[in-house]
């Protein structure tokens, strides 16, 4: 996915650039003004056809109330009007980092308004130029104003941000290929601009290392967590050890650094702590061998998801995990291996992952790591008897509205598998936080409870990893794999 950086950005003035107080008068409400700004009277007014009194006298026949009543209400109106700092000083930022950026105006206001508000001591040297409707002699959301605008700032539709708070003003925009966003408040707007003008990746990785050692889980309902797990899959992406804070184990992991009663070591977090971490591959074999027992398997052959004969537990994802494990150590081919890969298959083949699984709540998780298990043995009998399938399941995903962490995942499992997934990305670009990071996606769950743990840090790593994926930077390698770099490097792998 090619993505082009805008060069132009297009404001609306009232309750964009400014803001102002309707003001409530004994004769007229707030909501009989917005019909005043709402009528064909005011839109004719706002293109010069007449002039400010005829304009009031024709409103207060329409509407039944004193001309000098909607004079003086107006005149409360403009003088309320006041910037908007947040978006200010947002402007201000954009145009330090980016000088080659043109900043414009765009108003639907009368002759007389723009000439009181040109008076006030706002920013208006932020703008290159302000086009009024006044001046132009038409109006929001006229085709034909949006496209005088352009040709008359040079600017190309496709490189064109346009900001109002009028949904069919901004469509209007976005029907001509401009990039449109709807004023809700300008803290979101700032957001939205930073995510569409700065490097997505450079900010994702410039918050992660702000809050290197401290990348934990945390329940939703907001208790933090220390885990090993999801900081092993955040290593497993980003390459860089150094991050992390995992507690090291002599044989067998626990999912949490803080050993937690009723919660034993379990095979999904060893399976990935022995296939990432330079550990003893003599023991490696020895746990395989456990798992592989009949102390590791259930009636019908599959493994189980803990290291306990008290939980007979088993998880078709974490079984994904495991069989990585044992793909990794040469032991994925072993007759033992057989009911737990026929399952994990049908599991997928009848789409029994769509409302998740035991521990993990995701249909995308489940995705992502059968996605990572034949990506790392394309010549392995699962690869050949599953992959075709994958990639159709993977496609039937796309486009599903998700958080972050199933977009991310989503993403760079399609990215494994060969398919492109442009409008994921998409939307994924647009949920990045102001300080660089993606809002936490919940990335499994405790089995009895149902309570789930979510990892801001692995939600950023994955999409960072993914917006890489999809729009590889000159200085990346065409054919990077993604596998884990061991040792530490600088975020390398992200």
């Amino acid at each position: 996915m090619a993505v082009t950086r805008p060069k132009n950005i297009i404001f609306d003035i009232g309750d964009v650039f400014c803001s102002w107080t309707p003001p409530t008068t004994p004769t007229i409400s707030p909501k009989l003004l917005k019909e005043f700004l709402d009528s064909p009277t005011w839109h004719a007014y706002d293109c010069g056809s007449f002039g400010q009194e005829e304009c009031y006298t024709r409103l207060a026949e329409q509407f039944g109330v004193a001309a000098a009543d909607i004079a003086h209400a107006f005149q409360r109106a403009r003088d309320s009007l006041a910037q908007e700092k947040v978006l200010v000083d947002t402007i201000l930022e954009l145009r330090r980092a980016h000088p080659e950026l043109k900043v414009f105006a765009m108003s639907n206001i009368s002759g007389p308004d723009w000439a009181y508000l040109k008076k006030k001591e706002f920013n208006w040297e932020i703008f290159d130029r302000v086009f009024t409707s006044c001046e132009a002699g038409m109006s929001k959301p006229d085709l034909r104003f949006y496209r005088l605008v352009l040709e008359q700032a040079n600017a190309s539709p496709s490189e064109t941000v346009f900001v109002d708070d009028k949904l069919e003003n901004v469509i209007a925009a976005r029907s001509l290929g401009v990039t449109g966003i709807v004023c809700e408040n300008s803290a979101e707007v700032r957001r939205k601009l930073l995510n569409l003008l700065s490097d997505p990746v450079q900010r994702g990785k410039e918050w992660l290392q702000r809050n290197k050692k401290t990348l934990y889980s945390q329940t939703d309902n907001g208790v933090v967590v220390r885990d090993n797990f999801a900081q092993l899959l955040a290593f497993e992406v980003t390459g860089d050890l150094d991050l992390f804070e995992l507690r090291y184990h002599d044989r067998t992991w626990n999912y949490f650094i803080d050993t937690l009663e009723g919660f034993p070591n379990d095979v999904d977090t060893t399976s990935y702590a022995y296939k990432l971490l330079p550990l003893d591959p003599k023991m490696a074999h020895s746990i395989i061998d456990e798992m592989l027992s009949s102390k590791g398997l259930t009636g019908d052959g599959i493994l189980k998801v803990y290291f306990y004969p008290g939980r007979a537990r088993t998880d078709p994802t974490v079984c994904i995990n495991a069989l990585r494990l044992l793909y990794k150590y040469g032991r994925g081919n072993e007759e033992q291996v057989k009911p737990t890969k026929d399952w994990i298959h049908n599991v997928l083949f009848y789409r029994a992952y769509l409302q998740g699984t035991r521990y993990y709540h995701s249909p995308d998780t489940f995705l992502y790591f059968f996605a990572r298990l034949l990506a790392e043995n394309p010549g392995s009998d699962m690869y050949r008897s599953t992959a075709a399938l994958l990639q159709e399941r993977l496609r039937e995903r796309t486009n599903v509205q998700s958080d972050a962490l199933e977009l991310g995942m989503r993403i760079v499992a399609c990215h494994l598998m060969g398919i492109r997934d442009d409008l994921d990305l998409v939307q994924l670009l647009d949920m990045q936080a102001e300080d660089g990071s993606f809002e936490m996606g919940y990335l499994c769950m405790y089995g009895k409870t149902g309570v789930k743990l979510g990892h801001r840090g692995l939600t950023t790593a994955l999409a960072i990893r993914a917006v890489e994926a999809s729009v590889p930077s000159k200085s990346s390698s065409a054919n990077q794999e993604m596998g884990v770099h061991r040792g530490r490097s600088s975020l390398k792998r992200l």
